[in-house]
């Protein structure tokens, strides 16, 4: 009797031991494909009976599949892989078509163990083998697959393969792409900047095309992205100066430094140190604000104890210590006039003796005379236009801003080959009096510089010059562009190629170049306060030799970008945007600094 059950307990103990194995692993036979989801998800016939049932639904343990579609989290994945979201696309694509025509109907091995199955969580997570390799390790080797965030399998971690992702969306490039957004069935070109904006989208091939509705931007026979680049093979490794006679420029260059610079390491810094240890008598300074730049500051204290007669007027705001550290102590130390008032008195000059004047975008600061951002600057040897700007500075050193100032009278000077005129805002309408009408005499190019383009009015005057086959190129800051990228799209669906900067730095710069002929530089953005509120001052130069050496200048720049940002907006503040994550500085100004900013974090 006790030999007949343990006999009977044996047998039911193997009874289970044998259910057991069914139910947590295969035995290792192939089993075939019967339909492929995405790269890493697939149904596969566990009964070997070419239906699929509800317990055959699989997915790839540790591995995730690049998908030809986006939803709300994938801008985050997208950030935290360090790729563009066409190149995420496209991965998915690949993925996917390679999945259908490789895996489907094929027969594969499971590798791992098979959890049973719940009808609560019908898809199971499985390591299979394909042409006797790990499937997931092909997929992350081939730029096909990226890995779950919390995977702990070693070899897998070794294995993903950014930089084939990237070969595989360029190869793949010549294949025209297209984006559907899934809400409306509307569909996009693959560079259309609204297509960015949709949450929930696929990509697809051409030939699916006639399937849905044609955005009506991207698709309007005036945009085009056959865009008018002009090329450029020049390298420019420092700040540039040059001297045309009695005219010294100065083009601060981005790439010169990967973070602002409270020394004076470049040349446009040292000749201002220059020009304040030259002068004799007087120095009259209009500023924005005075920020990190002890060489300046103790050069301009030095010659006021040598009895230089020195002048400041200087912007007041609550908040003006923020950026520009010194801007009370300096008002202290100088007695400066402020315009006491919210209204930004944005001037950037110097009068060196009654003789010289230096003016242009860079303010006294680590970012632009320190040399981090992209400015332009001129130093004028000019009595008759030192002239004009003592006019202009005695006007607010009266305390008389803005609104409050008279009309410039005879601003135009003759300065060796150069005819050099200078305009004030907002007495002197600078948009209307002069570079409107520059731009609707251009013949052959425009080249804009910008930090803000704002004004609709400018915008749409450019857009005008296009169509009247004028060859107009943007260099747009990114923080501008972040906020108005209404005003990006409105410049890139009229065909004018609109490129953003991504070094860290800003484009600082507020500068039109014209036909090789005239260079419009200044203070001022190009936006309505600049033009009709705000304190400014801009100078026509017309000049042939002088417009070239931009024009040189600013295509090397515009060249120096990468191309996919004619299509797309970087962050200010991001892993895009080269230094801006080490750079010390809050560069989209959220208050959050390099790795604290959300742009800059990467999630491994």
């Amino acid at each position: 009797m006790r030999s007949k059950c343990l006999t009977v307990l044996v047998l039911f103990l193997l009874f289970c031991g044998f259910v057991l194995l069914r139910c947590y692993h295969i035995k290792p036979s192939s089993h075939k494909i019967l339909k492929v989801v995405e790269a890493d998800e697939f149904f596969i016939d566990l009964n070997d009976d070419n239906a699929i049932g509800e317990d055959e639904h699989f997915k790839l343990k540790d591995v995730i599949a690049y998908k030809p579609y986006k939803n709300k989290k994938t801008d985050e994945i997208v950030v935290s892989l360090g790729l563009d979201i066409d190149e995420y696309l496209k991965a998915g694509f690949c993925a996917r078509q390679w999945a259908i025509r490789n895996l489907s109907d094929k027969n594969v091995y499971i590798e791992s163990k098979l959890p049973l199955f719940n009808k609560d969580k019908p898809i199971r997570c499985i390591k299979i083998k394909y042409n006797n390799s790990d499937l997931g390790e092909f997929l992350l080797k081939n730029g096909l697959a990226y890995l779950y965030k919390e995977t702990k399998d070693t070899d897998y971690l070794e294995l993903y393969n950014p930089r084939q992702v990237k070969l595989n969306a360029l190869e793949i490039s010549k294949i025209p792409f297209y984006i559907v957004n899934l809400r409306n069935d509307t569909v996009h070109k693959i560079n259309c900047e609204y297509a960015r904006l949709i949450s929930n989208a696929a990509i697809i091939s051409k030939k699916y095309l006639n399937n849905y509705k044609q955005c009506s931007i991207c698709f309007s026979k005036n945009s085009g992205f056959d865009l008018k680049v002009l090329k450029s093979d020049l390298f420019y490794p420092k700040t540039l100066s040059k001297k045309f006679g009695n005219i010294e420029l100065f083009l601060i260059n981005p790439l010169e430094f990967s973070r602002p610079n409270d020394d004076c390491k470049n040349v446009f810094c040292r000749a201002i140190i220059r020009e304040i240890n030259r002068s004799e008598k007087s120095i009259d300074i209009a500023l924005y604000g005075m920020g990190s730049q002890k060489d300046i500051y103790n050069a301009l204290l030095k010659a006021r104890e040598r009895n230089v007669k020195i002048r400041t007027v200087v912007d007041y705001s609550k908040n003006m210590d923020t950026v520009y550290p010194n801007t009370r102590k300096f008002i202290q130390d100088f007695n400066s006039v402020t315009d006491k008032n919210e209204i930004i008195m944005h001037d950037k000059f110097f009068i060196f003796d009654n003789k010289k004047v230096l003016t242009g975008s860079a303010n006294i600061s680590s970012t632009d005379s320190g040399g981090y951002n992209a400015n332009i600057a001129v130093l004028v040897n000019s009595s008759k236009l030192a002239e004009i700007y003592k006019t202009e500075f005695e006007k607010m050193y009266l305390s008389k801003f803005s609104t409050f100032k008279q009309k410039t009278q005879n601003s135009s000077v003759s300065v060796d080959n150069s005819i050099v005129n200078a305009y004030f805002s907002p007495q002197d309408n600078i948009l209307e009096s002069v570079i409107l009408p520059e731009i609707k005499n251009a013949k052959k190019e425009i080249f804009v510089s910008a930090f803000y383009l704002t004004d609709k009015t400018l915008i749409n005057e450019l857009i005008n010059a296009k169509r009247r086959n004028v060859n107009v190129m943007v260099l747009m800051d990114s923080v501008a562009a972040n906020n108005f990228k209404d005003r990006v799209y409105l410049l890139r669906n009229n065909s004018i190629p609109t490129i953003v900067e991504n070094w860290g730095g800003k484009n600082h710069e507020k500068t039109i170049m014209i036909d090789t002929k005239v260079l419009i530089l200044g203070s001022c953005n190009f936006s309505k306060n600049g033009f009709i509120k705000n304190d400014e001052n801009v100078l026509k130069i017309v000049n042939p030799e002088i417009a070239l050496f931009y024009r040189d200048y600013y295509l090397f720049l515009f060249n120096s970008i990468d191309k996919k940002f004619l299509n797309y907006i970087p962050r200010a503040e991001g892993i895009e945007s080269k230094n801006s994550c080490f750079d010390g500085i809050d560069n989209n100004y959220d208050g959050k600094i390099d790795k604290e900013d959300e742009g800059c974090r990467i999630n491994k």
